[in-house]
Formats: structure tokens, sequence, C-alpha cells
């Protein structure tokens, strides 16, 4: 087993397969601890339904200021995408 770890190229061989997934399990949460440093425009992000995780179901909104603000509204004039 220890031969293994010496080779260049110790995994063989990675595969994505359909049935694995990684989900953001709180958007807000998110949004505010990603590096969006280079946003170039305001913009919000709708959630529409999200049965697993509804505390992330709204709009988000994300605004170039000289700090981003994220925050979570009810309503939104910026351009939006929707989920």
């Amino acid at each position: 087993m220890k031969e293994f770890f010496i080779h260049d190229k110790p995994v063989a061989q990675a595969i994505v397969r359909p049935e694995m997934m990684a989900r953001i399990v709180d958007v807000q949460t998110f949004l505010q601890k990603y590096p969006l440093k280079n946003l170039k425009e305001s913009f919000a992000i709708t959630v529409e339904n999200d049965p697993y995780a509804p505390w992330n179901e709204g709009t988000f909104e994300l605004k170039k200021t000289e700090q981003l603000q994220i925050q979570k509204v009810t309503s939104t004039s910026l351009p939006e995408l929707k989920t």
C-alpha cells in the first residue's frame, strides 16, 4: 500500500457521477463569504423553490459599493437571476 503514494500521480482516475452532488446549504451566508471582489454591477439572485432548505427561498441583492452589500429583500429593481 505504501508504494501507491510514491507514484507521481497517485490518483489513477477521477469520475464525475450523476448521483453525487454538492449544494449550498445557506445562500445568504455563502454569498457573504464568497469572494466577489470583481463584481462589476449590482444584481439580484432569486431562489424560487428549495424544498430541502426553504430558508434559501427569496431574493438576495448583491449591491456593488465600496464594500459589497448582500441582503435578503422582498422585491428588487436590480437585474435578476432566477433559479
